[in-house]
């Protein structure tokens, strides 16, 4: 259940905001929203919070060289600071006049029109997730062989005390204990053939298509406004996006989706670690 996704510091910003019950509010050049201009000046309401959740996903996390003639392909990892991924992917990507309809649009953030070769698109860069509720597991370390199990509190917590060894010396703890919850990643045929689409579309070569980083981003909802071209009519449509929308995790992939066929399913753990 250990996962190896890389905590941003705008994790431990919205995490101590809500010990101490503070709005986070993050400073310039800390959101997705200014990197890829979506919103970036809107203000949510007084009251909102970030509790929508995406994962965006990208082909800029590894880079392939050569040793002895052999392809060594290397990942190339994220900084904590870190806000937007190094070439981010949509989801989606289409003729503007050709845009997904509303139901298909809930279920993704960062409309974002795009010029490309003189073609005008529309693409949605985040995909929403859910996140199940968190739970709080036991890892011990027994010579260097992890065990993992469920954490139940007892008496003793509310009574601490220790008892030192034969050498008169406090014990050394083995244990620490993981807070975390479950985000299930689901890319599907259909989908890939939308994201090789987008690869071609903006990189020039489908085959590009590895899905080498992705990264979960909390943000808070919004209704806004804005152009739909489908079937060459220009209207105003509604719907939602996300605001000051910060990375909490930056996570390592190897998805090739032009040389593989089946569904990307990944369950991945999201976690803070306390040593006891």
């Amino acid at each position: 259940m250990i996962n190896t996704a890389k905590e941003t510091v705008y994790l431990s910003k919205l995490t101590i905001s809500a010990i101490f019950n503070k709005k986070y509010n993050p400073s310039e050049f800390e959101t997705l929203n200014e990197a890829l201009d979506v919103l970036p000046l809107v203000e949510p309401n007084t009251i909102s919070v970030h509790d929508t959740f995406c994962i965006g996903i990208g082909i800029g996390g590894h880079y392939t060289r050569k040793d002895n003639n052999d392809r060594i392909i290397t990942n190339i990892p994220h900084k904590a600071t870190d806000v937007s991924l190094y070439k981010p992917v949509p989801f989606i990507i289409r003729k503007r006049e050709d845009d997904i309809d509303s139901t298909e649009r809930s279920k993704y953030r960062f409309r974002i029109f795009i010029n490309k070769d003189g073609v005008e698109y529309v693409a949605y860069y985040l995909k929403v997730v859910n996140i199940e509720d968190s739970e709080t597991v036991v890892e011990t370390d027994n010579n260097g062989v992890a065990t993992t199990d469920s954490y139940t509190p007892s008496y003793n917590n509310l009574h601490p005390g220790f008892v030192p060894d034969d050498e008169n010396n406090l014990p050394r703890s083995n244990v620490r204990y993981i807070n975390g919850s479950n985000v299930s990643v689901e890319i599907n045929q259909e989908e890939q053939v939308e994201i090789k689409d987008a690869v071609r579309i903006l990189y020039g070569n489908e085959n590009y298509s590895i899905l080498s980083e992705m990264a979960l981003y909390a943000g808070i909802d919004t209704i806004t406004t804005s152009q739909s071209y489908v079937g060459g009519i220009v209207s105003t449509i509604m719907y939602k996006e996300m605001l000051k929308t910060v990375p909490l995790y930056f996570i390592t992939s190897f998805y090739d989706i032009v040389r593989q066929n089946n569904d990307i399913s990944r369950n991945q753990y999201f976690s803070i670690h306390v040593a006891e």
